[in-house]
């Protein structure tokens, strides 16, 4: 358990309804095959330079918030943030829960630089869509995770391949919008 003057106390608590993810990407959906664990993930990349404030994906509860501290590598230092070998590096996977029972996960991911996660809101607070939870200090990375058969992504990859973006679209945190849900037929 961790004591924060901010958020109080919280510690790794599994959810009563965990999420399953069978895949952690779909990037071409084959119509029709979709399971109800499969999701969407962005993923966003923040250099040094850009601003590091984590913000609510939508209007929701935080019903889970599990701490892993950085390990680093046996032969070397912790890994840049945009890269595989992150996953040694410390994080943050907070679950969000909508009154409609809608589920969404961010996973804050420190970087290389300076390591440090910093949570500004704990399990049980309700925020706004758009409200900040948390920031990561230095060069960092946030992944995005919602299920494929709500939502529909609107960035560019840079798995696109297009020649505007070549590194994928840039992001702004709380005016640009990385995902829309699909409207339900009647």
């Amino acid at each position: 358990m961790e004591h924060d003057e901010h958020t109080g106390d919280w510690y790794p608590k599994p959810c009563e309804k965990p999420l399953f993810f069978e895949t952690e990407q779909r990037f071409v959906p084959v119509e029709g095959a979709h399971q109800d664990s499969d999701v969407w993930r962005i993923a966003i990349f923040m250099s040094p330079l850009d601003v590091h404030v984590n913000r609510a994906p939508r209007a929701a509860e935080i019903i889970a918030m599990e701490h892993r501290t950085g390990k680093g590598k046996r032969r070397g230092p912790f890994a840049p943030a945009y890269r595989k070998e992150s996953e040694f590096n410390e994080r943050v996977r907070t679950v969000f829960e909508a009154d409609d029972g809608e589920r969404i996960e961010v996973m804050q991911i420190s970087g290389a630089l300076a390591r440090t996660i910093v949570p500004w809101k704990g399990i049980g607070d309700t925020l706004r869509r758009g409200e900040r939870y948390g920031m990561i200090r230095l060069g960092s990375r946030v992944d995005v995770r919602v299920p494929v058969s709500l939502y529909e992504p609107q960035v560019v990859s840079a798995e696109d391949q297009d020649p505007n973006h070549p590194k994928g679209q840039f992001i702004k945190a709380g005016s640009d919008i990385i995902f829309k849900r699909i409207l339900e037929e009647e």
